[in-house]
């Protein structure tokens, strides 16, 4: 999107808009088919948003919804950081609307339980493997990055069980050399 910066800049609020409504359907349908490519068109979305955000004010519905969008779209890309970026920047202008400000906020709050969702959702795919752990903290309704915390240490606490070895592999082989006789006199 960097070469198409320039263009981006000579646009109009209305043409930046449109642009925004077209790359928000194009992101929703990929998204909703899991393309590969749907991250990216949510960094387009993003662009149009941040750019539409330059160019209005905080405190006019369109500036504002302009910077939600912006912060939502860099969450929907997977741009965590650029997110906080733009949440920073747009949280710090005085004009900004309680609405706005209390939706950018949201939208992070969000991200951050669905993150911790993720983690929970891989951790707990483990307790036929784990049961003293998913037992313990079910029971004890312990938050997600206790539970985190809890697994990592029974992981690192439980016994480790030597081995279990065949016994044909802990039995003496003899080689049978199929050249004749080991030539240093060593027995086969």
């Amino acid at each position: 999107m960097t070469g198409a910066q320039p263009v981006l800049m000579d646009l109009s609020e209305d043409e930046l808009d449109t642009l925004v409504s077209i790359a928000i359907r194009r992101a929703e349908i990929l998204a909703e088919s899991q393309a590969p490519n749907a991250n990216e068109a949510w960094y387009e979305v993003m662009i149009y948003e941040e750019r539409l955000a330059a160019l209005t004010r905080p405190e006019d519905v369109p500036g504002g919804i302009a910077r939600v969008g912006a912060v939502t779209a860099a969450l929907a890309a997977g741009r965590r950081d650029k997110a906080l970026r733009l949440a920073s920047s747009y949280l710090a202008e005085d004009s900004l609307s309680s609405e706005r400000r209390a939706a950018i906020q949201r939208a992070l709050k969000e991200e951050q339980i669905r993150a911790r969702g993720d983690l929970h959702e891989r951790i707990w795919r483990m307790p036929s493997l784990y049961p003293s752990v998913a037992d313990r903290i079910d029971k004890q309704g312990i938050s997600t990055d206790q539970h985190a915390l809890a697994f990592v240490d029974y992981i690192r606490s439980r016994p480790r069980p030597a081995p279990q070895l065949p016994s044909s592999v802990l039995q003496p082989v003899r080689l049978q050399s199929q050249f004749g006789p080991d030539p240093m006199g060593r027995a086969h």
